[in-house]
């Protein structure tokens, strides 16, 4: 039977034996499911995670990280550790939220979590923490090697898989502050989610053409082959006698499952792939022709790339067409928009020019527009034309104001706040002079209020299955008899096909 594409991963086993997994697919959103051996159900659907294709399960606690944005400041983002408890249905966050923590692991007590930190100058740190956050042990990984996961962890030490140099190995860190050291074979393709069973990890990595399942026989420290699928095998799990994999099916990735018993025997070598054939053959690695240079640093001058185009937007629904010019300096904290906008209906052209500094909490702004050969008559019924009497005009509109934003994105929701006021000071010249009027100036304030709170999408979906967008927005004059406006606007989305 045909079937939408869908994707297992990282399976796990609780307490009992019952596998735990994440399943998505192009219709719904990534989720949790629990499967006894005949049914499936469904646990709950976690956040963004900052390592996507990552979580640990220990005495039926799931922990993974997961996105958690600063709430002032838009482009300052957090991996904060999150625990789910299988019992209670309840998921809580390690009291320490702004931290930089990826690819948790549980201890094997279940006491505390290994965690792996990145620092700003792209060093690591290998952490052991208590399930409230606090940090009972720290070893720093060397400059110039790369931990990508945790294999286990105790309070003595933690062994994580370790690249450096083009090369990949186990490398036991101890915190006592003993040198590390090597356990097993050096291999030359990454090494993908070990899992620990019975003195062996468990890990995929190539295999020839392809990734398959190996086994580290860690007291006779021989390689095994376990798997033999046509295209891919990853995320292994033990189960007594039994292992578990995914593997790429062409409709997305299964699980499948053997005997605990070997296809062959494996021995470390480079990957039979084109990006390797020098590397087969003797020749030097093309990585190491890269000359190595040691820079200072220092801090960028904040007008470092102020005159900066990023991006651009074309307004191309009348009855505005013309173009936005974004610009934005190297730290971000100078922004800008230059606009061009011609009115088919007024037939009237529009330039507009705005400065944001965002270096300081609220962030300021100011800007000006000009609008040119604005007519009444333009786009007026026929009956009112003589009131108007071809009266045009050019406008030039001069504020400055403040915005409050507020980040609140948590969990599968994606949720933003913001307050905006602005004073104007708007000057109308007309073109042919009256006798009683030939210009007309006045100040007003704007005040604008937007929240949105949006579901996260899937794969298929354009828009969100459910979410709200609303926006006030206020325009009143100094002068109480001269103009008054409220402006209020919704947008909801509801569940579809």
């Amino acid at each position: 039977q045909p079937r939408d594409y869908t994707e297992y991963e990282l399976i796990k086993a609780s307490d009992n034996k019952n596998l735990i997994y994440v399943k998505t697919s192009f219709k719904n959103i990534p989720a949790y499911y629990f499967f006894d051996g005949k049914k499936e159900k469904k646990l709950f659907e976690p956040g963004f995670r900052t390592n996507e294709h990552w979580f640990d399960l220990k005495n039926n606690r799931l922990v993974w990280a997961e996105l958690y944005p600063d709430v002032y400041w838009g482009n300052e983002n957090f991996s904060a550790i999150k625990i789910y408890n299988l019992s209670t249905g309840k998921a809580t966050y390690l009291a320490s939220k702004k931290t930089k923590w990826f690819y948790p692991k549980w201890a094997e007590d279940g006491t505390a979590i290994a965690v792996l930190e990145s620092k700003e100058n792209g060093t690591q740190n290998a952490l052991l923490v208590d399930t409230t956050g606090r940090v009972l042990n720290r070893i720093e990984i060397e400059q110039g090697a790369f931990v990508s996961s945790i294999v286990k962890a105790n309070n003595n030490g933690i062994l994580v898989v370790y690249n450096k140099d083009e090369k990949t190995w186990f490398t036991q860190l101890d915190f006592d502050g003993s040198e590390p050291h090597q356990i097993g074979p050096v291999f030359y393709a990454p090494l993908r989610h070990p899992v620990v069973f019975n003195n062996a990890i468990y890990f995929s990595t190539v295999v020839g053409h392809t990734e398959q399942i190996v086994r580290l026989n860690l007291l006779q420290n021989t390689s095994e082959i376990m798997s033999d699928v046509p295209f891919r095998a990853i995320d292994p799990l033990v189960v007594e006698d039994t292992l578990y994999y995914v593997s790429y099916e062409g409709i997305g990735y299964s699980i499948r499952k053997k005997t605990n018993k070997k296809v062959g025997d494996y021995t470390s070598g480079y990957p039979k792939m084109a990006f390797y054939t020098s590397l087969e053959k003797g020749f030097p690695s093309q990585i190491n022709k890269i000359s190595h240079t040691e820079y200072k640093v220092k801090s960028y001058k904040k007008s470092s790339g102020l005159i900066n185009i990023h991006s651009w937007f074309p307004w191309v629904f009348g009855p505005n067409f013309g173009l936005t010019l974004f610009l934005e300096n190297k730290l971000a904290t100078f922004q800008s928009t230059l606009t061009y906008v011609y009115n088919s209906n007024e037939k009237a052209s529009q330039f507009v020019g705005e400065i944001i500094y965002a270096q300081l909490y609220p962030s300021f702004f100011v800007g000006a527009s000009h609008t040119l050969n604005r007519n009444a008559n333009n786009g007026i019924i026929e009956s009112n034309a003589n009131f108007f009497n071809s009266r045009s005009w050019s406008e030039t509109d001069f504020y400055g104001g403040i915005t409050l934003p507020f980040y609140l994105m948590r969990g599968k929701w994606s949720r933003f706040l913001s307050f905006r006021t602005s004073t104007h000071y708007l000057i109308a010249n007309l073109n042919e002079a009256s006798p009683t009027l030939s210009k007309i100036s006045f100040p007003y304030y704007q005040n604008r209020v937007q929240f949105y709170n949006l579901l996260r999408t899937s794969h298929r979906q354009i828009f969100p299955r459910w979410g709200q967008n609303l926006v006030i927005e206020q325009q009143q004059s100094f002068d109480n008899n001269i103009a008054e406006q409220y402006t209020f606007l919704g947008t909801f989305y509801f569940p579809g096909i």
